[in-house]
């Protein structure tokens, strides 16, 4: 009997699936935001550990509202992201003059080994190092905002489109 225990918890691993679903992103968030606006002013892409991508949505202006739209990462998402997340090099807190004269900014929220960190830049302007990351961002909340399929991530059934 005992020697059908490590057989039967070998099954139950494998079936489990991948491991690095379950862990933490190094990306933790993806932020874009205005400081004197009115409408969708912020928008936050969080990556809630394996495939889970969130976009929160801060509409600004009479009613302020926040809205939160979920989204499953395709295979394709996730070897893009963990591309990306391998390749970011050391940076610096900030770059440009993120938001200067309400022209925007990004944000990125990096959980590493040695620390978080949080890093800005300005809104259409990404440095060279975090051009990839832009790019991400662009790509999944967009696809998250209208509730359409990508190449990278599939909306949750439950989405509304976010008007702008």
């Amino acid at each position: 009997m005992l020697r059908s225990i490590p057989l039967v918890t070998l099954v139950l691993a494998a079936c489990a699936g991948p491991t690095e679903a379950a862990q933490p992103r190094m990306i933790g968030a993806i932020e874009s935001f205005f400081g004197e606006c009115e409408g969708a002013c912020q928008h936050t892409l969080v990556m809630e550990g394996g495939a889970v991508a969130i976009l929160r949505a801060q509409t600004y202006g009479g009613a302020d509202t926040l809205s939160e739209h979920r989204g499953t990462l395709t295979s394709a998402g996730l070897q893009r992201i963990a591309a990306i997340e391998s390749s970011i090099p050391t940076l610096r807190t900030s770059y440009g003059c993120p938001d200067c004269a309400d022209g925007g900014a990004m944000r990125l929220s990096l959980n590493r080994p040695e620390g978080a960190s949080v890093h800005t830049w300005e809104f259409g302007q990404p440095p060279a190092e975090l051009a990839r990351v832009d790019r991400f961002f662009d790509d999944v909340s967009q696809a998250l905002r209208a509730c359409t399929e990508h190449v990278d991530v599939r909306p949750d059934r439950s989405c509304s489109p976010i008007s702008r």
